[in-house]
C-alpha cells in the first residue's frame, strides 16, 4: 500500500511518465541514455525519500504505550544534629556565650537538643531493601523524585524499618480511598502494614488532566 502510494505521487509529479518515455525511447543515443539513467536514479531516490517520510509520519501517529513504575521505598530513621560543633557558622561566635542558642541547643529533662531523630524514605533497587538508590546531594532528607508520564500507573512498595508507624500520600496524581495514604483509610480497608515493621503497597495513575498544559514545562 505505501510503495502503490508512493508510485501515485510520482505519477502525479511526472516523474513515471518521463522514464517511461525514455524507456521506450528507439534506438536511444548516448547521450539519451545518459538522461534516461540520471531520470531513473532520480526516481529512485525520490521514492526512497518519500518512502521514509511516509513511514515517519505513520509512525507519528502512534503513541508510545504507557508503563507501570514501581519503586522500592524504605523508611529508616538516622539522628541529625542541625547545630554540628561548638560555634555559629555565621558569627564564629561560641554557642556556650550566645544567650538564645542555649534555648534552642541545651539539652534537657524538657529540651531536645541539637540532635533530632529523623525518619527518612530511601529508595531501594528492588523487594530486598538490599541495596540503595543514591540521590543528589541536593535533595537533603528529602525523599526519591517520583517520576511519570501521563498514561503511565505507578505502584510504590513501602517498606517501615522506622520505630513509630509512618504513611505516604501521593500529590498530584490520582488515587483511590484506599490509597491516598490517611490512617483510617488504611485501618478500614484492613490495610495497616503500614505499621512497622511490614510493607504495603500503593498504587496511582497519572491521568491527562493531571499533566502539564500548554505553558509548563515538559
Amino acid at each position: 500500500m505505501i510503495i502503490f502510494a508512493v508510485d501515485t505521487i510520482l505519477t502525479r509529479l511526472g516523474f513515471s511518465e518521463n522514464v517511461k518515455e525514455i524507456v521506450a525511447a528507439s534506438p536511444p543515443s548516448p547521450e539519451k541514455q545518459r538522461n534516461g539513467l540520471s531520470i531513473i536514479i532520480a526516481v529512485h531516490e525520490c521514492k526512497m525519500k518519500l518512502f521514509l517520510l511516509i513511514c515517519l509520519l505513520i509512525s507519528c501517529c502512534f503513541h508510545a504505550g504507557a508503563v507501570n513504575r514501581e519503586y522500592y521505598i524504605g523508611i529508616t530513621e538516622t539522628v541529625w544534629n542541625y547545630a554540628p560543633g561548638n560555634a555559629s557558622a555565621i558569627s564564629g561566635q561560641l554557642f556556650a556565650e550566645e544567650e538564645q542558642a542555649e534555648v534552642f541547643l541545651k539539652r534537657g529533662p524538657q529540651r531536645i537538643g541539637n540532635t533530632y531523630k529523623k525518619a527518612i524514605y530511601v529508595q531501594y533497587t528492588n523487594h530486598l531493601y538490599d541495596e540503595i538508590i543514591d540521590k543528589p546531594s541536593w535533595l537533603g532528607f528529602l525523599g526519591p523524585v517520583i517520576k511519570g508520564e501521563v498514561g503511565d500507573s505507578i505502584t510504590i512498595h513501602l517498606k517501615n524499618f522506622a520505630s513509630r508507624n509512618y504513611t505516604l500520600h501521593p500529590h498530584g496524581v490520582r488515587y483511590t480511598k484506599e490509597n491516598e495514604g490517611k490512617l483510617d483509610a488504611i485501618l478500614d480497608k484492613n490495610l495497616s502494614k503500614v505499621n512497622r515493621p511490614s510493607e504495603c503497597k500503593w498504587y496511582s495513575s497519572i491521568r491527562e488532566k493531571t499533566g502539564q498544559v500548554k505553558r509548563d514545562l515538559n
